[in-house]
């Protein structure tokens, strides 16, 4: 969702997708943890998420993050991409439930 468009939206609904934005991120930052290698924890430590115009970003920022996600060989598929894989399911019926509970108090 653009910025631009999200902030052309009315403040409930707003107000809704950002509260579904923050449960669906720190789920995927939770499992992303869950998923990262280890080895001192600094990587699962600095696993952190911003709500920001719409949009959620989920992430790191030690400098060998990257290499982790996309280039480990203990797992090959990263931490990232896979903890949104995993709860693709759960954040969809968060949004689900958030719009269909405004739309009941409409």
């Amino acid at each position: 969702m653009g910025e631009q468009f999200f902030l052309t939206l009315p403040d409930k609904l707003r107000s809704v997708v950002n509260l579904a934005l923050h449960k669906s991120a720190l789920i995927i930052q939770n499992t992303a943890k869950e998923l990262s290698p280890y080895k001192t924890g600094n990587l699962r430590r600095s696993i952190t998420n911003l709500i920001k115009g719409g949009s959620a970003y989920v992430g790191s920022d030690v400098v060998y993050a990257r290499v982790r996600e996309y280039n480990t060989k203990k797992i090959p598929d990263g931490y990232l991409r896979p903890a949104l894989d995993r709860n693709e399911g759960r954040i969809e019926k968060i949004f689900e439930g958030a719009i269909e509970d405004l739309i009941n108090k409409l």
